[in-house]
């Protein structure tokens, strides 16, 4: 009987050591930020989001999708565009910490597309149905392997001219700053800041 008890007590630390490692990891999970704007890039025709991995580990198996997204009256969503990206996934992004090594991995990245034009037509164009632009992000933490799915969505008024600053902040063009980034390099994503 006292053996019974000693591996039915086993068992269960067994069972409850297991649940709270697995549950541990679970918690572990990537913090990506996503631009709250997308920014049009006039020069080139293209737009841009930004994303940023805030977490104390790597993000991995990053993928990402922008699509143009109506919905009726009745409720019902209905993609109209599907954009295609510069790039759709990024093998990692660096943690937070590692921000400040100029040759290590990103810890920010901006997705592209050079569709802008076409996109922001027919979100622009009339219609009695709301329409926005549809971002969704997957990424996996690199210690945990748990995987995050994020979505965003932007109105016409979310998208605005101009470049990413540093962190996530927009830097808005001015009639004359336009005018004199013709002569200057533009920003046309792919890139970290």
């Amino acid at each position: 009987m006292e053996f019974f008890f000693s591996q039915l007590i086993g068992l269960l630390v067994g069972i409850l050591s297991s649940w709270a490692f697995w549950y541990v990891l679970l918690l572990a999970k990537p913090r990506i930020i996503i631009s709250k704007n997308i920014v049009f890039n006039k020069k080139k025709g293209s737009l841009l989001i930004k994303v940023m991995n805030r977490s104390r580990r790597q993000a991995t198996d990053i993928q990402a999708s922008l699509a143009l997204v109506e919905r009726d009256t009745t409720g019902r969503f209905f993609t109209l565009h599907s954009a295609q990206l510069r790039r759709d996934s990024l093998p990692a992004l660096a943690p937070k910490h590692e921000s400040h090594n100029p040759w290590g991995l990103r810890t920010a990245y901006v997705f592209a597309t050079d569709e802008g034009v076409q996109i922001l037509e027919k979100l622009s164009s009339a219609c009695q149905n709301e329409k926005r632009l549809v971002f969704t992000l997957s990424a996996a933490d690199g210690l945990s392997g748990t995987k995050v799915v994020q979505q965003i969505s932007y109105r016409l008024e979310d998208v605005k001219s101009g470049r990413f600053g540093v962190w996530l902040e927009v830097r808005e063009d001015e009639v004359q700053q336009l005018q004199q980034s013709k002569q200057d390099s533009d920003d046309d994503g792919d890139f970290i800041a």
